[in-house]
């Protein structure tokens, strides 16, 4: 007779996959949040570039990490940003300065970085047969 278990192992740990993407997805989005919130409150758009000040010459958007969600829909993690400071984020307040508050488009180095813990971290328990 053969010895199937490392066989049966590796089984168990693919049809545990689903139920590990919708986990890890949240994971992901708990990972994210704040190092988005970190971002937005030391006063920097999500390149690290910091955001001009005021023409007062204050700190812009002190309140901004407040309208910030980090949510799960799906296998999709959604940032959004609220209130007036939605305004700043799209360019729409009718300032000659755009404050960019969450990500668009590609992500930062940062979120990428915390993407890639939770996800090799799923990685190693999946093989590992857990």
């Amino acid at each position: 007779m053969t010895d199937t278990s490392k066989l049966r192992s590796w089984s168990q740990a693919l049809r545990a996959l689903p139920s590990l993407s919708a986990l890890s997805v949240r994971e992901v989005a708990a990972a994210i949040e704040p190092e988005i919130r970190a971002t937005i409150n030391a006063g920097q758009a999500p390149d690290g570039a910091a955001w001009p000040l005021t023409d007062a010459g204050t700190e812009p958007l002190q309140r901004a990490g407040e309208s910030v969600t980090v949510e799960v829909s799906g296998n999709v993690v959604v940032t959004e940003v609220r209130a007036r400071h939605a305004l700043h984020h799209l360019d729409r307040n009718g300032a000659p300065v755009a404050r960019q508050v969450i990500p668009r488009g590609l992500t930062p180095r940062l979120i990428d970085a915390a993407t890639k813990a939770v996800s090799d971290r799923f990685a190693t328990e999946v093989t590992r047969g857990r």
